[in-house]
């Protein structure tokens, strides 16, 4: 299908070329035909020098558009021609959509969180669940790094994507339908200064937790390594839009 639709992009450009070159054929014959015939005698020659001059700005436009194009038409033949460049092209844009998607294994700076229940002892019996560490607190954590422009993020060694699950389940935490106990670790690739301000800003989840002996230990690191999201990915309802469907509506 590619080459199909390069191929008619090179026609295209050719037809171009042709058309190009035949009106400017044909405005130089037309300088010539007039400046033959004599028209000095009924227009003085300074009107001649000017519309000779504005010919000769159409043409060499004119020739400069040709030019473009005739470059234009040689860069898609060699794309054409070139397969390797083809094949090099399409394996970076696969590669891309896949690091986005979660599909492989990354490594840059950015930051470790560790997070382990609280210490302190609850001053009201019953209560003791408020120094424990929830779903809600690890997902705080995850939109602070989110937010700060993380590029990636693992919980656990779990790569989160799009329909990562972070919920609690019993004494234990549900992500991507592993069952993880603490310490919970939460590795970010990104700015590493910019993810540990955004942790470690006033006010913030991390702040918030500290309040109830939660630990939680932020490390900057300039080789994080996340891994792969390994599970499977099954998409039952949402569809590409075709041209016939028209998308949502």
């Amino acid at each position: 299908m590619k080459n199909n639709k390069l191929a008619q992009i090179v026609i295209s450009i050719a037809i171009v070329c042709m058309v190009l070159g035949f009106f400017t054929t044909i405005q130089i014959k037309n300088v010539m035909h007039n400046a033959g015939k004599g028209t000095i005698s009924t227009m003085r020659s300074a009107e001649l020098q000017a519309a000779y001059q504005k010919e000769q700005e159409k043409n060499d436009a004119l020739y400069k558009e040709y030019l473009k194009v005739q470059q234009d038409l040689e860069k898609y033949i060699a794309a054409i021609q070139d397969t390797n460049t083809t094949t090099k092209l399409l394996k970076e844009q696969l590669d891309s959509a896949e690091i986005l998607a979660g599909m492989k294994e990354v490594t840059g700076q950015g930051v470790t969180v560790k997070m382990s229940d609280g210490s302190k002892t609850s001053p009201v019996p019953g209560q003791e669940q408020l120094y424990w560490i929830h779903d809600a607190d690890l997902l705080g954590v995850i939109n602070d790094l989110k937010d700060a422009g993380a590029e990636a993020i693992s919980f656990n060694d779990q790569r989160l994507i799009s329909t990562s699950e972070v919920k609690c389940v019993g004494a234990v935490i549900s992500v991507n339908n592993v069952r993880v106990g603490e310490p919970f670790i939460i590795k970010a690739i990104g700015d590493s200064k910019t993810l540990e301000s955004a942790l470690m800003f006033k006010g913030g989840t991390i702040a918030e937790l500290a309040t109830y002996g939660i630990e939680c230990e932020v490390k900057v690191a300039e080789n994080v390594t996340i891994p792969a999201y390994k599970g499977a990915v099954n998409f039952k309802y949402a569809t590409i839009p075709t041209p016939q469907s028209g998308g949502a509506q």
